[in-house]
């Protein structure tokens, strides 16, 4: 649920509105997914640094008429493959 305050913040949405609820908390799946797909499988919403590449993410693809989508999704695949590099994220057998 932190995740979820976290990402409306960002996109400027009042926590108290519930109206895109289910369209970030989709996003907010769908960045996980990625990530868990280029081997990230430590995916804490307490990390600051996962937190930041999930709302990067969101702040790409919630809005795809925004004129700043390429930036963001730019910013978000350069934080996941950062993540997908560091041995912090990935479980260790």
């Amino acid at each position: 649920m932190a995740i979820l305050i976290n990402v409306k913040t960002r996109l400027r949405i009042a926590s108290s509105n519930t109206s895109f609820d289910a369209d970030i908390t989709a996003l907010i799946e769908e960045a996980k997914s990625d990530m868990t797909s280029v081997g990230i499988t430590i995916l804490d919403d307490t990390d600051p640094n996962v937190i930041s590449a999930i709302i990067s993410y969101c702040r790409a693809y919630f809005d795809l008429e925004s004129p700043n989508m390429e930036r963001w999704q730019k910013v978000y695949e350069s934080k996941r493959d950062g993540l997908s590099l560091d041995g912090d994220y990935h479980v260790v057998t």
